[in-house]
């Protein structure tokens, strides 16, 4: 067997870049769908319901996440809001708000 490429997407349903190496952690590839979008209600969002997050591109550097897209300037996101939890194909997530400004 041979592994031609390995894709990471560290946004939930953003458009995923390819790495040259991953590391593997129990619960799957390090950076990898660390993160969501979620609508006013609380409820999760994927490209399912909103095909438009399929144009942004969201890239782990370290500990940082920068989203990019033909809509708006690369923007610099972290984690520093309230927490809540979510569900997510039937299991409970628990999520740290990353602003407003990556609300927009």
């Amino acid at each position: 067997m041979r592994l031609a490429s390995i894709s990471l997407y560290p946004v939930k349903s953003t458009a995923g870049h390819e790495v040259t190496a991953a590391e593997v952690e129990p619960w799957g590839l390090a950076g990898d769908r660390r993160y969501l979008v979620t609508g006013a209600d609380g409820e999760v969002l994927t490209a399912r319901v909103e095909p438009r997050l399929l144009a942004c591109v969201a890239r782990l550097d370290g500990g940082a996440l920068t989203l990019t897209g033909p809509h708006a300037p690369p923007l610099p996101v972290s984690p520093a809001g309230w927490r809540s939890t979510v569900t997510v194909w039937g299991t409970p997530v628990e999520l740290t708000d990353c602003g407003d400004a990556a609300a927009k």
